[in-house]
């Protein structure tokens, strides 16, 4: 079984952020929103894949190009590759371009295409 933590935000202690981390095995992912102060400094050791998200320019996974024109488009760009994305705005644009990051990550990890990934968030 693969086994994947996503993390926009951790309030909690860190000790226990190093517990949940402790709990992904060699064939999972821990996926992590870099923009976040108390995550932009994670470091994890074990061998498993590790994919960052956010608007920072080090991300794996960053948004570029916002544009809100009745929903939500901007960019996202991995590895030199770049797709745009539209989705509806439903609440704070921040928040939900840091989902579709996530979710992207995910789907990446999971071997999905960015294109597709982006079809099926529009």
């Amino acid at each position: 079984m693969v086994s994947v933590l996503i993390i926009n935000d951790f309030i909690g202690p860190l000790e226990r952020l190093k517990e949940l981390i402790g709990l992904i095995n060699a064939e999972g992912a821990l996926i992590y929103n870099s923009d976040n102060i108390n995550l932009k400094d994670l470091k994890a050791e074990r061998p498993f894949t590790k994919y960052t998200f956010g608007f920072d320019e080090k991300s794996d996974f960053k948004a570029s190009d916002l544009n809100l024109n009745g929903g939500i488009n901007f960019k996202i760009n991995f590895k030199q590759n770049f797709v745009p994305f539209w989705i509806e705005k439903k609440a704070d644009e921040k928040e939900e371009i840091l989902a579709a990051l996530a979710a992207t990550s995910l789907g990446m990890f999971f071997g999905l295409h960015l294109i597709e990934i982006s079809q099926a968030l529009k």
